[in-house]
């Protein structure tokens, strides 16, 4: 009797600690298998480019080289497309060196090697990612920042850009533009604006021509009016999602009118620029950089750079802050009485969206 007591304890146990470690383990699990005997258990969300995506709960998404694989299982159907250009839905199971797809129709069995791709329902297939990739989207940014202060001293500055990008992945149009005033006890310190076009055509995955015009004043200078006018070739010496870095080369056209008895300038010259940016986890970080030497004088140019910082605010995706500094530096001022190099530092309100 006590025997028979004690054996329905242990039953009782072991199914206690069955269910414990049932209920700790998923329901349903795809699993992927390695050449070398490593076993995934997941779900597998996607495969491209020779990658196969497990989405796992202790390393979140794994990423395994096809050729890596030795056998894939899943639970539920998902999408299949292969070499020859076909594509299925199923369930996958492995046997021996066979891949069986098990779609509504029937088995159909192929090699893990002619697996193109795979992806889940909801998501985009690779042709249709490669079709969004070349269409041309739009994104839009405008910036704001205005201060000022009042008492024993009146201060105030208003600084504004925008900028539209149309792009796909083999030309980029941008329209730019900014505009800064400020005025310090009833006196203008600074007024400028600027405003450009610039389009680049990606002929190679790494090289481009491209054009581009500026137009702007700045009173405090003097200037009445610069224009300068370019094309040249580009070059991508860094291009990923994360980080894009690109040198430009080429010939430029550089006009500025003074106000009298200033003497205006006019010559042709070389364009050289370096367009950077660079994603963070926690924000984005972009530089630009022009320099224009002249052709009658390559002692005489112009330089115009800017730096910034952009950080989301909150968790949306829409309003972030960029902060930055911008420096313009011109050799040969008209007016001796004027300095060379302006630069100034900036904190705005930015408002984004495609």
């Amino acid at each position: 009797m006590m025997k028979s007591q004690n054996l329905t304890r242990r039953a009782a146990l072991v199914c206690a600690i069955a269910g414990l470690v049932a209920g700790a383990l998923p329901a349903s699990a795809d699993v992927v298998e390695t050449v070398n005997g490593s076993t995934i258990r997941g779900k597998v969300v996607a495969s491209d480019d020779g990658t196969i995506k497990v989405e796992t709960e202790f390393a979140g998404v794994v990423a395994i080289k096809q050729d890596q694989v030795k056998s894939i299982t899943t639970d539920d159907a998902i999408n299949v497309a292969l070499k020859d250009g076909t594509s299925t839905k199923g369930a996958l199971d492995t046997s021996g060196s066979t891949l069986r797809v098990n779609t509504s129709t029937g088995v159909l069995s192929t090699q893990t090697s002619a697996v193109t791709a795979v992806w889940r329902d909801g998501d985009k297939s690779p042709s249709d990612k490669a079709l969004d990739a070349l269409r041309r989207k739009w994104a839009y940014r405008v910036a704001l920042d205005i201060n000022g202060k009042q008492g024993n001293t009146e201060r105030m500055f208003i600084g504004t850009d925008f900028m539209a990008v149309l792009k796909s992945s083999d030309d980029r149009l941008a329209f730019y533009g900014r505009y800064a005033r400020s005025e310090e006890e009833g006196s203008t310190t600074q007024d400028e604006a600027l405003g450009g076009v610039d389009y680049s055509n990606f002929f190679t995955d790494r090289m481009s021509w491209y054009v581009r015009t500026e137009l702007g004043f700045d009173r405090t200078k003097e200037m009445d009016l610069r224009s300068q006018s370019a094309a040249g070739l580009g070059y991508h010496f860094k291009k990923t999602a994360k980080w894009s870095l690109e040198g430009r080369v080429g010939i430029n056209y550089r006009f500025e009118d003074y106000s009298e008895p200033l003497v205006d300038f006019d010559s042709a010259g070389i364009d050289l620029g370096l367009i950077n940016r660079y994603d963070f986890s926690w924000g984005r970080m972009t530089n630009t950089l022009t320099m224009t030497p002249s052709f009658n004088d390559f002692s005489n140019y112009v330089i115009l750079h800017e730096s910034a910082v952009e950080m989301p605010i909150g968790t949306g995706e829409f309003w972030k802050l960029r902060f930055g500094i911008r420096n313009d530096y011109t050799s040969e001022p008209p007016n001796p009485d004027l300095e060379s190099h302006d630069w100034s530092y900036f904190t705005q309100l930015v408002l984004s969206w495609q």
